[in-house]
């Protein structure tokens, strides 16, 4: 038993859901394949790019305003030191502090990438943050301001909260628990194929679909190209435009960082890109050559009903009888009756015949009848001269004769 062809309606909303999947789907890879480019084959490591930040830049929106990373560390960290937040602003740009928070994120970066097995999670300790302002105590003093044991005691103390939540959030991230390690496999070659995969399994079912909706199957490849194309090119024109995008939401700060890594981004977006344009346009041939097939076929099944159906010349040719039909038997010639001039002829025995059945009409009465004198023959009409049998002439019916009939 056939299958029931989709309607329209059916294939819209199936092809609408595929394309909500296949566009998650291709976020997904596209973001897989990114992440692994910047960790493995990027010009520059996320540590270096980590170590570009300007921390004296570095701006935030808390709900009241723009505040600074110096507003908040003389705010939170040295409330009595009497720094202005220019000061410590100066202490930021010359300091290596940047430098050393390249090489945590260098740590965090070598651990997910996975090359050392036995590399344990890198964990912050507050002790570090206090070396970071020993080695920078010069530019402190520059400023006017030394840091006594007191002042370290109490930074120590204040560091332990903050460095333990963030130590806990890394690990979530990136720890050995079962969602940091599907976070680390997203960043393998795996999961391209996986995802590789499910995509060719999104383009059979919109195949699948295409054909239940009696459609050229070239459709499924026009979605599927502009399902994936899209993101990529989204992913092309963030790439190109990451500094003014930064500027406009308040990261003018992380510009720099961003320039180190988008060679990775750029790529990956133009070879989807350009994937997704092959598979479009594979697509778009299809369909122009299953339409022209299909109009190929349509002709030829038109001619050939055309040409087995009957038409008016090749009706059959009656056939007539060429036999001539026989001659009608002669009328029987009129006895001559002979008469004298005292006698009266006699009225010779002419056979009754039945008289011919004459449709009977409301409007018009039955015309009189005349009969000739010699052979008794009905006359054609009642002012016949000559009688149509015999030939002889008849003399005009008086009125009287007339009125008597």
């Amino acid at each position: 038993m056939a299958k029931k062809a989709y309607g329209k309606f059916k294939v819209f909303f199936h092809t609408l859901l595929c394309v909500i999947v296949g566009l998650v789907l291709a976020i997904a890879l596209l973001l897989c394949v990114t992440g692994h480019m910047v960790l493995h084959h990027s010009e520059h490591t996320v540590g270096q790019a980590a170590a570009a930040v300007h921390f004296d830049e570095i701006t935030w929106h808390d709900g009241m305003g723009d505040k600074t990373l110096a507003a908040d560390i003389g705010e939170r960290w040295l409330p009595n030191s009497g720094l202005t937040e220019e000061q410590i602003a100066n202490v930021l740009r010359d300091g290596d502090f940047a430098v050393s928070c390249g090489s945590r994120v260098w740590a965090y970066e070598r651990y997910l990438k996975g090359e050392d097995a036995e590399m344990a999670f890198p964990e912050l300790e507050p002790i570090s943050f206090a070396h970071d302002v020993d080695r920078n105590a010069a530019l402190f003093e520059r400023e006017g301001y030394t840091f006594s044991s007191a002042d370290r005691t109490r930074l120590l103390g204040d560091l332990e909260a903050p460095v333990a939540s963030l130590n806990d959030t890394m690990l979530a991230l990136l720890g050995k628990d079962a969602k940091s390690i599907s976070l680390r496999w997203c960043f393998t070659p795996v999961a391209w194929i996986v995802g590789g995969v499910l995509m060719l399994l999104l383009v059979i079912r919109l195949i699948f679909i295409e054909v239940r909706g009696q459609r050229h199957v070239g459709h499924a490849f026009v979605t599927i190209g502009l399902v994936m194309g899209i993101p990529c090119v989204l992913l092309v024109v963030v790439s190109l435009l990451s500094g003014p995008i930064l500027s406009g939401v308040g990261l003018a700060w992380l510009q720099e960082p961003f320039a180190m890594l988008r060679k990775a981004p750029l790529m990956t977006g133009g070879f989807g890109a350009a994937g997704s344009v092959v598979i479009f346009l594979f697509g778009m041939v299809w369909n122009q050559i299953a339409g022209h097939v299909a109009d190929k076929r349509a002709s030829r099944a038109a001619a050939i009903e055309q040409y087995d159906a009957p038409s008016v010349n090749d009706a059959p040719t009656p056939v007539y009888d060429e036999t001539p039909a026989p001659a009608p038997a002669p009328a029987p010639s009129p006895t001559p009756v002979k008469t004298t001039p005292d006698s009266v002829p006699e009225t010779p025995d002419v056979p009754e015949t039945a008289d011919p059945v004459v449709p009977e009409t409301s409007a018009e009465p039955a015309a009189p009848r005349r009969f000739c004198r010699f052979c008794g023959a009905q006359l054609v009409n009642e002012n016949a001269q000559f009688c149509y049998k015999c030939g002889t002439p008849q003399a005009a019916p008086k009125k009287d004769d007339t009125d008597a009939q």
